[in-house]
């Protein structure tokens, strides 16, 4: 008996992974199908279907997200079945063609193409459209893209890849603002578009409420987002056309400073709205209590609920235990350095500038790195040396100062013991002042102020210099120097890029071309008016007109003396 004939054994090994599952939600919503409708296979030259191409594309992304050059690899791995492709078809899966077919997307009807889909998946899922919540985000690009100027293509208008507010805190990169809507039921998305990369967040929101109008087919639902949506027009337009809406009030708001000078004195009755589970095991129930405002509807007419979290009361009083804690210990250490026989700080000047250290720990933003684009870490810099220079002096000034100063260190004379934490040469732009009778700006290092802090910001894209100054003067004015204000006047600089290099380490640079600072004279004790400080800079980045790069405070010694200059360190 002769064996029968074996051919060679071949093992082919395929995944299944997540596929199935989505091909099941994307089947249910008739997907492939919709997508077939928009991008019609209308060219006979055309190997695989755009409808299949973006099919394999978007399961690519919902499961595995591999760049586009490497999609027939990826596909490869799957039975091409799943995929609705044969074999051969797998390897036709290039980055020209799937680019070719991303054109062909571009220029499609899409916002029909996504209307026809979310409405799909509601239906099919029931999804409740009742609550609505909507934010937005800033997607950073590397790179020139000095084409992606917002050109129109095809009669559409293209988002501009350009400088903004950028929310990774890298001003020097360009972006794209994406504006996203998803449901309360189930944090779906219902409604996704992008903008130019210098778009503010205020005025997206109107457009978007229409949309969603559209899109639910009714103007009743709550729509639900952050503190850009208190802003009159925004708000006014849902409300005259039927809408509802929840937003945050900002901290610059002066309905928020009423209420917290007035919970500071009176008691107010809080009434239990909310109770929840802990998230973790040994931890607290969350409770959330609320009051109405007890001075009534906001300036524009709303009404205010306050809210008070028991987890955010809890966060709050732990931070400010872990501060109390690191004051006292900067203190402790402050006193052993006065009782030891070697101190160098023996007047009460010295003394007070250096206990001012512990006011580093209110330094903000800080980068993941510790450091900040003006300080490097963002605790670097113990004193802080300002003058003036007169107009009428300052060429006479440097034509003599910068030539001697390289002298000096050439010959050895520098003060190489004195390290530079931000030395840069600023011309002033403008004063802002609180009171009808001011202190004059050229008087301010004389007068006896409580406290200074220096607010160093990087202007968003198109804000000039004095487009800043314009806003400190409007709606800026309100927040830094409204009624009881903390801060007597405001000074605001541009940085002047040196011609040449020092002959010593100066620290960080002036920064770039957008850079300003604005020099705040308070009335008030740092620690005091720490808050208006905070809320003034939160202020100035929910604008849109800059990005804050370092808010510092510091503590006075006594103006006009330079009696305590040599025990500094």
């Amino acid at each position: 008996m002769e064996p029968a004939n074996q051919e060679p054994f071949v093992l082919r090994t395929e995944t299944l992974g997540a596929l199935p599952i989505v091909n099941h939600f994307l089947d249910r919503i008739g997907l492939d199908a919709i997508i077939d409708r928009f991008l019609p296979a209308n060219d006979a030259r055309l190997r695989l279907d755009p409808a299949v191409v973006i099919g394999v594309l978007v399961r690519n992304l919902t499961i595995d997200h591999q760049p586009i050059y490497a999609l027939a690899e990826w596909a490869a791995g799957f039975d091409p079945a799943l995929f609705g492709l044969t074999a051969t078809d797998v390897d036709a899966l290039n980055d020209d063609r799937t680019g070719r077919m991303l054109d062909r997307l571009f220029d499609t009807d899409r916002a029909s193409l996504i209307t026809h889909t979310v409405l799909s998946a509601v239906r099919e899922f029931d999804i409740n459209m009742d609550q609505l919540h909507n934010d937005s985000t800033t997607v950073t690009f590397s790179g020139g893209y000095h084409q992606a100027t917002g050109a129109v293509r095809g009669d559409k208008p293209t988002p501009a890849i350009t400088y903004g507010h950028n929310k990774d805190h890298r001003p020097d990169l360009k972006q794209l603002l994406c504006v996203l809507t998803v449901s309360a039921d189930g944090a779906v998305p219902v409604a996704f578009r992008v903008e130019d990369g210098n778009t503010a967040d205020d005025p997206t929101h109107i457009p978007t409420w229409d949309e969603l109008v559209v899109l639910v087919g009714r103007p009743d639902f709550l729509y639900v987002a952050d503190s850009k949506l208190c802003n009159r027009p925004a708000m006014d337009h849902i409300n005259s056309h039927g809408g509802r809406f929840v937003t945050i009030l900002p901290r610059t708001r002066k309905e928020d400073r009423q209420f917290r000078d007035r919970i500071a004195t009176i008691a107010v009755e809080w009434t239990e709205a909310h109770h929840r589970p802990a998230n973790r095991i040994g931890e607290p129930d969350q409770t959330f209590h609320t009051t109405p405002n007890p001075t009534g509807p906001s300036v524009d007419g709303y009404r205010i609920i306050w809210v008070r979290s028991s987890t955010k009361t809890d966060r709050d009083a732990e931070s400010r235990r872990a501060r109390i804690a690191q004051g006292i210990a900067a203190i402790d250490d402050l006193n052993q350095k006065l009782v030891s026989p070697k101190t160098r700080m023996k007047t009460l000047v010295a003394v007070q500038t250096a206990a001012d250290a512990a006011l580093k720990d209110l330094r903000f933003p800080t980068e993941p790195s510790g450091h900040s684009p003006v300080t490097n870490p963002i605790d670097a810099g113990s004193f802080l040396a300002t003058y003036f220079i007169d107009a009428a002096s300052v060429a006479n000034h440097f034509a003599w100062a910068s030539e001697e100063v390289h002298k000096l260190y050439a010959a050895g004379r520098g003060f190489e013991e004195r390290t530079h934490a931000h030395t840069v040469l600023y011309t002033m732009r403008a004063a802002h002042h609180r009171d009808v009778a001011p202190i004059p700006a050229h008087l301010a290092l004389d007068h006896p102020y409580a406290g200074l802090a220096s607010i160093h910001v990087d202007r968003a894209d198109g804000v000039s210099t004095t487009d800043l100054d314009a806003w400190l003067d409007g709606d800026g004015r309100d927040v830094v120097l409204g009624g009881g204000s903390p801060v007597d006047q405001v000074l605001s600089w541009r940085p002047i890029i040196p011609d040449r290099e020092g002959p010593m380490d100066l620290g960080s640079g002036p920064g770039g071309k957008d850079r300003s600072l604005l020099l705040c004279f308070l009335d008030q004790q740092v620690e005091e008016a720490w808050d208006h400080l905070v809320a003034f800079s939160e202020a100035i980045e929910a604008a849109g007109i800059a990005r804050v790069a370092l808010t510092a405070p510091f503590t006075p010694a006594i103006p006009g003396t330079d009696t305590y200059c040599d025990q500094l360190f």
